[in-house]
């Protein structure tokens, strides 16, 4: 048998490689996991909250032809995509389905709250239930961000897979910690762009 220098040297790379694809992998698995399972959670967690969520999806003015039934159908339907998201990520065999199905459904949120502003300035935001804020650019961006995200996340999933026995506890919990560090920035962008202005210097702020 002949002895190759580079062999081992090739060898350790991939695997290393394929556990970088797997801790990319489980971040992104556990931020949108994170972030919707909330997002699902504001709007499901009274009659009263997804009535209210309901009368925000139909005062859209991106579903102008729609008879009331069908807007209220809307409302079913992106509560029931954001709920079989949360249950796509959260499992490794069926993680792949979830982020694929996360891309697109983060790209419309992004399109929605972008003809949404346009259209009709003063909306509020009820991604993450009601809310006195006005639909801006940041969640436009949030949205764009996550769909980034979720698409990256499959990508390298076609690549590596999602068997985290390819990493090591270290690199897992680092990969945790990331994905709900930022989760929480997601969750909480209104309130941190709040927090941001109000220590602005009055010759700073806009409006």
């Amino acid at each position: 048998m002949i002895f190759m220098p580079g062999t081992r040297r090739n060898r350790f790379q991939a695997r290393r490689t394929r556990s970088q694809m797997v801790y990319a992998v489980l971040t992104c698995r556990c931020l949108l996991g994170i972030v919707f399972a909330v997002s699902a959670f504001t709007k499901l967690r009274s009659p009263s909250a997804f009535r209210a969520f309901s009368s925000w999806v139909d005062a859209l003015p991106v579903l102008p032809t729609l008879p009331a039934a069908g807007r209220k159908a809307a409302a079913v339907t992106m509560v029931t995509v954001e709920v079989a998201i949360v249950g796509g990520v959260a499992l490794p065999w069926t993680s792949m389905a979830g982020l694929l199905l996360a891309t697109p459904t983060l790209a419309i949120f992004a399109g929605g709250a972008l003809l949404t502003r346009r259209r009709q300035p003063g909306i509020p935001c009820s991604c993450f239930g009601s809310s006195g804020k006005p639909l801006a650019l940041r969640h436009v961006l949030r949205n764009a961000v996550l769909g980034v995200v979720a698409a990256a996340g499959a990508a390298a999933a076609a690549r590596s897979g999602t068997d985290l026995v390819a990493g090591r506890s270290a690199g897992i919990a680092l990969s945790l910690w990331g994905a709900v560090t930022a989760a929480m920035i997601t969750v909480f962008l209104d309130d941190l762009a709040t927090f941001r202005t109000g220590f602005l210097p009055d010759n700073g702020r806009r409006g």
